[in-house]
């Protein structure tokens, strides 16, 4: 993978930055991060206005309660490791670690093979041959398809469980739900770690052809 090439660096910093921001942390100095889901309960009052009596934001880090608009508890500690968002926040930010480093190892230009160090002309590859440039194509490659498959997971696992678990509670109780932006940024992020996934593949056959056309030039010249 040649991660020096725009088109397959871009997707990966961007799923990377979607993924933190859709752990919702806490932002110093604000009421919160970014909630994957809201729930608000309306109550229609005696002269027919209709107010908002309890609103409900949850983090993945965390959750925030609210009523009338004034902050009543305030919890941003992580979730207790039984609940089930505490498992989607952990695949998430696995699946941003496994982004940063795919581009460490993409980047990175020399290895070492049994204590004889080689230098490659192409960065992030690991091939068929496990000489020269071909060392990295397939470890940076791998690292990305498992960032994307934890995005995947992540997400999926949220969704799935938070409508099996609060929200039916939450509707039972006339609340009105709305995912968050949090869910959203885990959304687009998996976009993002596809794409990159995709234009690193298109990127390293490229770089392939190329290489090999500049060996079959070489040959017809040597004859």
């Amino acid at each position: 993978m040649y991660m020096k090439n725009k088109a397959a660096l871009f997707p990966t910093i961007f799923a990377i930055v979607m993924a933190i921001a859709g752990l919702g942390i806490p932002i110093p100095g604000t009421t919160g991060g970014t909630p994957w889901l809201t729930a608000i309960h309306s109550q229609t009052m005696p002269d027919g206005q209709v107010v908002n009596v309890d609103n409900i934001a949850f983090f993945l880090w965390g959750h925030q309660y609210t009523v009338v608009g004034q902050t009543t508890q305030n919890t941003f500690t992580p979730y207790d490791w039984r609940d089930f968002p505490f498992y989607s926040m952990i695949l998430i930010l696995l699946a941003a670690i496994a982004g940063v480093l795919s581009i460490i190892v993409s980047r990175s230009t020399n290895i070492t093979i049994r204590g004889k160090e080689i230098k490659t002309r192409i960065p992030g590859d690991i091939g068929t041959t496990f000489i020269g440039r071909d060392i990295r194509i397939g470890t940076s490659m791998l690292i990305l398809v498992m960032a994307t498959l934890l995005m995947v997971a992540g997400t999926i696992y949220l969704d799935y469980s938070a409508r099996m678990t609060i929200i039916p509670i939450l509707q039972q109780n006339n609340y009105i739900i709305n995912t968050g932006y949090g869910f959203q940024f885990m959304e687009i992020g998996v976009i993002g770690f596809v794409l990159s996934v995709v234009m690193t593949r298109i990127n390293t056959k490229m770089v392939q052809k190329a290489e090999k056309e500049d060996a079959e030039e070489v040959e017809e010249d040597i004859e």
